[in-house]
């Protein structure tokens, strides 16, 4: 759920010259090879007329300190690879695909645009990817009525719905219930990228959360009022919670926070993984 960007044909010529800068490739006809570099190499193919695979070109780049650590805990098992992956918010795929293509398990791709969930399944078809399922549902605390607050369906935010027409509600669910349905199982890490909406999932997801114990990326900003709640939550679960210190997002405020069961952060030689990645305790550190 992201606002994606006007991409002009006529500038093809431009997008090339971007394109080998950012490691991505024109192969045949309408078909653009897309090498994640941060995630562990894996190419994504994406078709070149539709115009919001150009966005595939900008996430190569994106998110970059995000992605080289989620794949330093896929490859050295922190996040199991026989387990399964929830992309709650998965807009274009850019996280699901890539992921999917580094474990055995699944990935499932949770976003409420009709438009986003078609994208991806189309791109999973180009690439053969078999181990993805595509959910199209809107997450939140509670079964409910919800609207738009801000945006659209694409990029959106929600806000509760009790009084409107039904032409303007949109029933919620939670993960627990997807859960409960066995629509979800098994789950080695969960990404949150939900406009604001991180709390309420969570809050919404607690029975997953405490018996298959994940470890949890959101994302937190200034303007957010459950911070503290989210942080006294998961420290009572026995949960050590990272920051990663990158913007990940419009908003200069927005962090990526990492929540991890207090049985991996012992496995996990912090050491090995700031040289490994080249980066430091500042940039990777413990809330506190």
């Amino acid at each position: 759920m992201r606002i994606t960007k006007k991409y002009n044909m006529r500038k093809s010529k431009r997008l090339r010259k971007i394109s080998r800068r950012r490691k991505v490739k024109y192969g045949g006809s309408n078909i653009i090879d897309v090498v994640f570099t941060n995630d562990n190499n894996v190419l994504i193919k994406v078709d070149n007329t539709l115009k919001i695979s150009q966005e595939y070109v900008h996430r190569v780049g994106a998110e970059q300190l995000f992605r080289k650590i989620v794949n330093y805990m896929i490859q050295n098992n922190h996040i199991d690879k026989n387990k399964n992956i929830i992309d709650l918010g998965a807009w274009i795929g850019d996280n699901s695909l890539p992921w999917a293509k580094n474990i055995t398990g699944i990935v499932y791709a949770i976003d409420p645009s009709p438009n986003n969930c078609s994208f991806i399944k189309e791109t999973l078809k180009i690439n053969n990817i078999t181990n993805v399922n595509v959910i199209q549902e809107i997450i939140s605390d509670k079964e409910e009525n919800l609207k738009i607050q801000a945006g659209n369906m694409n990029h959106g935010e929600f806000i509760r719905n009790n009084n409107g027409t039904n032409a303007n509600k949109i029933k919620s669910k939670t993960l627990d219930s997807l859960y409960n349905e066995n629509i979800i199982s098994n789950i080695g890490f969960i990404h949150l990228d939900v406009e604001g909406m991180e709390y309420k999932i969570i809050t919404g997801s607690k029975k997953l959360i405490e018996k298959d114990r994940p470890i949890v990326s959101y994302e937190t900003h200034s303007r957010d009022n459950n911070i503290e709640d989210i942080k006294q939550y998961f420290i009572s679960n026995n949960y050590t919670i990272f920051k990663i210190e990158e913007v990940c997002g419009l908003d200069a405020s927005c962090r990526n926070s990492v929540a991890i069961p207090n049985s991996i952060v012992d496995k996990i030689n912090l050491d090995d993984m700031y040289s490994k990645l080249s980066i430091d305790s500042k940039i990777f550190s413990k809330v506190i």
